[in-house]
């Protein structure tokens, strides 16, 4: 992930809803999601760790401020579960200097959520 100015970033990782699974034998569980971002040189070697996360949901998120520079996202799934092995990654940007403040940023970020579940 290369950013070219400083911004604030949401990265997302999403399994299906347990509600798909409501008529299955098998019971439906979250998998474990470990995402960390690394900061990177031109030649993908990492310089730090910057953030991460291990948690077990329907959606995992990173939020934080990103300045430019070079990102290696990494991501691993242990599944829990073989009846559904799929996730989404999702990356929101907004641009830092926009003159938007936090209060601001969470109610669009809350919208965009509701209307991705």
């Amino acid at each position: 992930m290369n950013i070219q100015q400083k911004a604030h970033i949401l990265l997302r990782i999403s399994q299906k809803d347990h509600k798909h699974f409501l008529n299955s034998k098998e019971k439906y569980k979250y998998s474990l999601v470990k995402m960390m971002i690394l900061e990177v040189d031109g030649k993908l070697q990492p310089k730090r760790f910057v953030t991460g996360l291990y948690d077990k949901g329907r959606d995992c998120e990173i939020e934080d401020d990103f300045m430019p520079g070079d990102y290696m996202i990494y991501i691993e799934i242990d599944w829990e579960q073989s009846l559904n092995r799929e996730a989404v990654f999702s990356k929101l940007i907004l641009r830092l200097g926009i003159n938007l403040n936090r209060h601001l940023w969470r109610n669009i970020r809350d919208f965009i959520r509701d209307q991705l579940s």
